[in-house]
């Protein structure tokens, strides 16, 4: 084979790879930044069960690591809680470190091509959370003040930075499918654009990611 037709293959072969998900910036705009903070943060709802521990009297000062979806871990560190209850309503004010060891969260399937891929997203990086989980008889939903930097590798190769509040039903938080709106007020930063939010509701896909187009 000739160097010339050598080159001409591995040209096409990289353009191929190319259109598939890996290394790809986050996009949407700001419903796909919120979408990547939402798939980031779910795994704070684990801290709802340390609730159980402490009735249990189980000392959790320590940190508690939970497995991911896909591989890897999420691990909730210095945990803190307050109560406040009256006749089954009230709150209860959570604080602790959630940090991510390869945390594969998702798996990505490129919309445009009809072959479904399981390329994994990957995260990695930690959020400082003061989590507000509000009862009712009725409901109840999670205030998150959610402030750190997170990167999203594998399928991607980005990063999302935030110091934001981010609202959602409590039955939602850990979603990964189906139709969903958070409530969001301060911003998110990536490797290409930022955005802020004042205290604006966001509809998003629970458990999908937006790659950006490719230039």
């Amino acid at each position: 084979m000739g160097k010339a037709l050598r080159l001409s293959v591995l040209a096409v072969m990289a353009a191929a790879l190319a259109a598939c998900g890996r290394g790809a910036k986050i996009g949407g705009g700001k419903e796909g930044a919120a979408s990547a903070l939402f798939s980031s943060s779910g795994q704070a709802k684990e801290a709802g069960s340390l609730m159980d521990l402490l009735a249990q009297k189980v000392d959790i000062s320590g940190k508690v690591t939970v497995k991911c979806p896909y591989g890897g871990t999420a691990t909730i560190d210095g945990f803190q809680v307050a109560t406040n209850f009256q006749n089954q309503v009230g709150n209860v004010q959570q604080t602790f470190t959630l940090s991510f060891a390869d945390c594969a969260s998702n798996n990505y399937d490129d919309p445009k091509t009809p072959a479904v891929e399981t390329e994994k997203v990957v995260l990695n990086g930690s959020w400082t959370v003061t989590q507000t989980v509000n009862l009712t008889q009725a409901s109840a939903n999670v205030v998150q003040k959610l402030k750190g930097k997170v990167s999203f590798g594998g399928a991607f190769d980005d990063y999302i930075e935030a110091d934001i509040t981010q609202t959602v039903a409590w039955a939602k938080l850990n979603a990964n499918s189906g139709s969903l709106t958070i409530t969001l007020d301060g911003y998110i930063k990536t490797s290409t654009s930022n955005y802020t939010y004042a205290n604006e509701s966001v509809n998003i896909t629970a458990g999908v990611l937006v790659a950006a187009e490719k230039a």
